[in-house]
């Protein structure tokens, strides 16, 4: 767990020890931040109907299994975005760069790992269900802390992997938000017009 704790202290000297370690030395580093990820957006859905309930335990299961892979697929995904982005503010970088500082910036949400795992056996309908309250904004609190710490890793190891500024990496991450959204659009009237056909 050296690149946890690097990636806390000093992420670009973690991107430096993730680029270096075979996948056999850093592969629990990638099964936390993919469970720590799967987590995370269980709690973020909150529209589920009422009689729709998640078992703590199936789902503290699916979420082993289906955490690495999970993690590479939604890392290449949002890589091949990032990198045009990158690309566009004049960033010097590879695919492969951009994916190991994407997986260092989402160190953050091995931190918070316990936390969820802990919620969702204690108290499954405030976790996984949109009751409202002081669950609500607890999960609101925590996720708004874990994504801005996230964002500023993010920043900082795109800036090393690309050769760029800080804010160049600023800028081009908020080109892969605009470019998310106008796909995400995209996607939805084209579902929406298959759908009504």
């Amino acid at each position: 767990m050296d690149i946890l704790i690097q990636a806390i202290k000093s992420p670009t000297t973690a991107l430096a020890t993730l680029q270096k370690q075979p996948f056999s030395k850093s592969w629990l580093f990638f099964l936390l931040i993919g469970i720590g990820t799967i987590y995370s957006c269980m709690i973020q859905i909150t529209s589920f109907e009422e009689n729709l309930f998640f078992s703590p335990l199936v789902t503290f299961i699916l979420s082993i299994v289906l955490a690495i892979p999970a993690i590479i697929l939604f890392i290449a995904i949002g890589a091949l975005i990032l990198i045009l982005c990158v690309k566009m503010v004049g960033g010097k970088c590879t695919l492969k760069g951009i994916r190991e500082a994407t997986y260092i910036s989402q160190a953050p949400y091995i931190v918070v790992l316990p936390i969820y795992v802990i919620w969702s056996f204690a108290s499954p309908n405030t976790f996984f269900l949109d009751v409202g309250g002081i669950a609500e904004i607890i999960a609101l609190i925590i996720e708004v802390i874990i994504s801005l710490w996230s964002l500023f890793i993010l920043l900082s190891t795109i800036s090393k992997v690309a050769s760029i500024s800080k804010w160049r990496a600023f800028l081009s991450v908020l080109l892969f938000f605009v470019a998310i959204i106008i796909i995400t659009i995209i996607v939805a009237i084209i579902i929406s017009i298959f759908i009504y056909i």
